[in-house]
């Protein structure tokens, strides 16, 4: 589905053909914030799904700022996708940008700090970092090429790397994502959404079906690749 499509779908879930008692603004807005639920249900299910990646080189770097550091994933602006959850930490191969090395993390500048891990860090090889806020500590001074793997936000206009859900038009063809089998999930719940504000009371209907979607989905995720679903990180 296109976004065209899952917009009148949303309009026939809730009986509102046009705009008399709801905007195109503010389905829109519905729509993107039912995208938002569902793409946050597939990063937690399957957060390889939705991965992406950005590099950095560092050069004797005891830290690196996703705010200052470009391109720049955090922070009031960005060049990039905006991070959501941190995945993992890797060092590259500057020839072939694989994976070489992970870089394994530590939950607070204590541990990183510590005696035992401060020495694990002291060369690359041993290489320990923290993510505090918007930034990575490490152990001890960085001289590589390092991968940063994350899970981005689905939504950002202030980029234009997200879904245009504006796009509603019969000519429209905005793409949403590679899971059109669950574009349904996303007009569901956005009339269910829809029909609790206006109604204060939630559509037994609507929700069988959203409970149904989201069921489909586990299993789907769950069965998608070997290996219980994990996809080998090489880009």
């Amino acid at each position: 589905m296109y976004v065209a499509d899952v917009y009148n779908l949303f309009r026939s879930y809730i009986d509102e053909a046009d705009t008399t008692f709801i905007s195109d603004a503010q389905a829109q807005l519905a729509l993107r914030s039912a995208y938002d639920t569902v793409y946050e249900k597939i990063a937690q299910l399957s957060p390889e799904s939705v991965l992406t990646r950005e590099s950095y080189t560092l050069n004797a770097a005891t830290e690196l700022s996703f705010s200052i550091a470009l391109p720049r994933i955090m922070g009031k602006t960005t060049d990039a996708p905006r991070l959501l959850r941190l995945f993992g930490v890797y060092f590259l191969d500057p020839s072939t940008m694989r994976i070489k090395q992970i870089v394994n993390g530590v939950g607070s500048l204590r541990e990183l700090y510590s005696n035992n891990t401060g020495l694990r860090g002291l060369d690359d090889t041993g290489a320990v970092y923290c993510f505090i806020k918007d930034a990575l500590f490490f152990a001890g001074p960085i001289t590589q090429l390092l991968g940063v793997f994350y899970v981005p936000y689905p939504s950002q206009p202030e980029n234009a790397t997200g879904i245009d859900w504006s796009k509603t038009g019969p000519l429209d063809n905005e793409y949403i994502d590679d899971f059109p089998q669950f574009h349904k999930l996303i007009a569901l719940i956005a009339a269910k959404e829809y029909y609790a504000v206006r109604d204060g009371a939630d559509s037994s209907q609507i929700m069988r079906e959203v409970s149904q979607i989201e069921s489909d989905m586990e299993r789907f995720f769950i069965t998608r690749s070997p290996q219980n679903m994990r996809v080998n990180l090489v880009w």
